[in-house]
């Protein structure tokens, strides 16, 4: 399963949340033609691409429950390319999400 899996983590800045991908599974490089382990999402993703992207894993961080979605890859021009995630919120003190994984597949 792991070529299917990335885990984002959390970082809190007061009200603002930024996430960092910490894993990114080998299906999921060779679908999107990169490897972004260890980039900030605002590096990688812009303008709208940003907002569209970021509104899920906002979400799960803010209400602490998992989320399963479908998308066209925009994000990396490829608006052709349809994927489905499943995300799930982990938190290191079980209380406060910092940590996303995320199982991904590309069709």
């Amino acid at each position: 399963m792991l070529p299917f899996l990335a885990m984002a983590d959390i970082l809190r800045e007061g009200e603002k949340l930024r996430f960092r991908w910490r894993l990114v599974g080998t299906h999921i490089t060779e679908k999107t033609d990169r490897n972004v382990t260890g980039l900030y999402f605002e590096d990688i993703y812009d303008g709208a691409n940003h907002d569209v992207l970021v509104a899920a894993y906002v979400w799960m961080a803010q209400n602490s429950k998992s989320l399963r979605w479908f998308e066209n890859s925009e994000f990396v021009e490829k608006d052709w390319l349809a994927f489905e995630c499943a995300g799930m919120p982990l938190a290191s003190d079980g209380k406060t999400v910092d940590k996303l994984l995320v199982g991904m597949f590309f069709a």
